[in-house]
């Protein structure tokens, strides 16, 4: 339903154009057949009632047309709020001046009996300074035939999306995006900060905890963050209501170029409440909690997949993974010092099948004490396109080799073909070197 005009004929047009001064051409035609009427010799008569025709037949063709189109407009506009009746999301049809001409059963339940009023003062109850919106949308679709745009609200978040209906109408329709995530999880119920954001970077939702953190709601990436571009793993500071605060960036992504951003603290001075360990489980990302000897403690869902076992905790970090090329406690007595938190490393995960885990390593303290949290990124393909990538430099270089030592054999066969023509030039057919000499030439032809 992307454009609902009716694209009438240029005819139908200029009879829509001409609709309002129909009276005035039918008065013209009546006041010259008057005069006609009135003429005191037959030529002027004539004369003045073929005019008279033209204007009269043309007004009643320009009634009847727009007549014409008006009930068609009208059974599109009755075929319209028949289709969205019954849709969940409120839906309206307003004219150019965005007064309200019908709102189906969502929309009356929502803002009342809102047929006469524009739209303004509709969603002027919403957000504000709706009219800039509302004048963006309606030009892009006159131009396009449909638009849609994401709006913050101070609660959450709405799609408005307007179709253009006929030559003068359109269709709108407001659907609330914002309260839950992609997947169907409840943003608010949990403690850990986190944030749905466009693929232009407009923050879509943001839960409770974050607008602790934050002082309040923000609509843009760059009210949030001090330091971007984002680099998901890494540690980037957020404008908090008590200053600068570091986190780490955790993203998710989802459908149609969004994402979800959790906002894990990145030092030990940040405490996980009693409790929360139980709503990591749900959480998209895979963690891992290690106590000080490198055992894990606590395995959410995600990361019990990822390494394909359901039997985690307890073991050494060391047993589910390999190939750091180092020891893997040396790894994780460097973190308990505070070095290298935030880095990320790719290792092997151990059971003999070729998956890739890349795992970073950040501190936090909770009920139990201080303890490090492990979190994982499955980066099996990128080890994959990372084999095709140095296989093909691998063969690029063969390749290259080969061909250097043709082109080099090639100039020494050159090389003797040459000489061996010079001599035959010198030696008749019965001298005993000229056999030995064409057979040397044949060959290095040949070659």
């Amino acid at each position: 339903m992307a454009h609902l005009a009716l694209s009438p004929r240029p005819i139908t047009l200029a009879a829509l154009d001409l609709a309002p001064r129909a009276m005035w051409l039918m008065l013209i035609g009546v006041l010259l057949l008057a005069a006609a009427w009135a003429a005191p010799r037959p030529e002027l008569a004539i004369v003045l009632i073929v005019p008279a025709m033209v204007f009269v037949i043309l007004a009643v063709l320009v009634r009847a047309l727009s007549l014409r189109h008006s009930r068609a407009e009208g059974q599109l506009y009755q075929t319209i709020a028949e289709f969205v009746a019954h849709d969940a999301a409120p839906s309206l049809t307003a004219d150019r001046d965005g007064v309200i001409g019908f709102a189906n059963a969502s929309a009356r339940a929502r803002f009342g009996e809102v047929e006469g009023r524009t739209l303004v003062s509709v969603l002027g109850e919403m957000f504000a300074s709706p009219a800039s919106v509302l004048y963006r949308l309606q030009n892009k679709a006159l131009a396009m035939g449909a638009a849609r745009e994401d709006v913050v609200l101070k609660q959450g978040h709405m799609r408005l999306s307007t179709h253009r209906v006929g030559e003068g109408g359109f269709l709108w329709r407001l659907e609330d995006i914002g309260a839950t995530t992609a997947a169907g999880r409840t943003g608010e119920n949990i403690g850990l900060p986190m944030m749905s954001v466009s693929k232009s970077g407009t923050i879509l939702f943001m839960n409770e905890a974050l607008r602790r953190l934050l002082g309040g709601r923000e609509s843009t990436l760059d009210r949030v963050f001090t330091d971007l571009p984002l680099r998901p793993g890494e540690v980037h500071h957020v404008s908090g209501q008590d200053g600068a605060e570091p986190v780490q960036v955790i993203e998710v992504a989802l459908s149609a170029g969004r994402r979800e951003l959790y906002l894990a603290p990145a030092s030990g001075q940040h405490r996980i409440a009693p409790g929360e360990w139980g709503v990591v489980d749900s959480l998209p990302v895979p963690l891992l909690r290690l106590d000080r000897a490198g055992r894990v403690t606590m395995a959410n869902q995600r990361a019990r997949r990822l390494l394909k076992t359901e039997t985690i905790v307890g073991q050494h970090l060391s047993d589910l993974v390999e190939d750091l090329g180092r020891p893997v406690s040396d790894w994780l007595r460097e973190a308990w010092a505070g070095r290298n938190l935030g880095r990320t490393e790719t290792v092997r995960a151990s059971g003999g099948d070729e998956r890739f885990v890349q795992i970073t390593l950040e501190q936090f303290e909770d009920e139990d004490g201080r303890a490090l949290v492990a979190v994982l990124n499955d980066a099996t393909e990128l080890k994959s396109i990372e084999r095709q990538y140095a296989q093909s430099q691998k063969m690029q270089l063969i390749g290259q080799l080969a061909g250097g030592v043709a082109h080099d054999f090639n100039n020494l066969l050159t090389a003797i073909s040459g000489h061996c023509d010079l001599l035959l030039l010198s030696r008749d057919a019965d001298d005993p070197d000229f056999a030995d000499l064409s057979q040397i030439a044949q060959n290095a032809n040949r070659a």
